[in-house]
């Protein structure tokens, strides 16, 4: 099997892993295997309290319907804020320090790049032309 193409992205939460993914198959006509699929790495990051207080603001259907669950219980807030605590303990700075040092590229979240500056960066830092 030839992987000489062949890209993992992981990271914290909300850190743009899926999306650049997803923008890098339609440009560059690759195949996007999606969430929790584990050569060559980037690392994204997001801040720490974005990964955590950002979480549901995204579209993805598991993370909705976790959200709306939680709105049916007597108190959602109470219910966010619970689930929010387990995040902190998943993202916490332990854990973002490891992805830091762990000897990949890292890419820390910069909503300031957009888009397309976040995408520029990532082909530069893979080498990537179209």
């Amino acid at each position: 099997m030839n992987l000489d193409n062949f890209y993992f992205f992981t990271g914290n939460s909300n850190a743009g892993k899926s999306t650049m993914v997803h923008l890098l198959a339609q440009k560059y006509d690759g195949i996007e295997c999606g969430e929790n699929y584990h050569d060559n790495y980037d690392e994204p990051l997001a801040p720490l309290q974005m990964a955590v207080n950002r979480f549901f603001e995204r579209p993805d259907k598991e993370k909705q319907f976790l959200y709306q669950l939680m709105m049916e219980e007597p108190d959602p807030q109470a219910a966010l804020d619970n689930y929010r605590k387990g995040l902190e303990l998943i993202c916490s700075q332990e854990s973002y320090d490891e992805y830091l040092n762990c000897g990949f590229e890292v890419n820390i979240r910069d909503d300031k790049l957009g888009l397309e500056g976040t995408m520029a960066l990532i082909e530069k830092k893979l080498s990537l032309e179209k």
